[in-house]
């Protein structure tokens, strides 16, 4: 509850708008779907957010709209939900890249070796091959 008490202090327009409607049951449905978006909004890490996490936001937020929430909010929260995942996005990338870097590293270092080893056969490749 404390992510409503939170959540209603920062956004007093929510609990007037939900205080104004004269049926209960559409004002506790809504009333638990901010609650939910609340919630995810303050303890998910971004590394975290699942595609179905991100689903039920952004339903969610579509239903929090089609009723008259803060059209203003609702697109800051949206932002914040997309810059997640592009940055998401950037992680797996980097991920892959460095994977790509090691296995390139691990085939140079054997790359090396092999020149290293060879080094002696060039060596004697460029000498006469003189009397035994």
């Amino acid at each position: 509850m404390s992510y409503l008490r939170d959540g209603f202090s920062r956004y007093p327009w929510a609990l007037r708008l939900l205080e104004s409607w004269s049926d209960k049951s559409r004002n506790w449905s809504y009333f638990v779907i901010f609650a939910r978006v609340l919630c995810i909004l303050q303890t998910t890490i971004a590394a975290n957010l699942s595609e179905a996490l991100c689903a039920e936001l952004s339903s969610s937020l579509s239903n929090l709209g089609n009723v008259g929430f803060d059209a203003n909010w609702i697109a800051a929260v949206q932002i914040r939900i997309n810059g997640c995942q592009v940055s998401l996005t950037n992680l797996h990338e980097a991920k892959a890249l460095r994977a790509t870097k090691d296995a390139m590293q691990t085939e140079l270092a054997r790359i090396d070796a092999l020149l290293a080893e060879y080094a002696h056969s060039e060596e004697l490749a460029h000498n006469v091959i003189g009397l035994p």
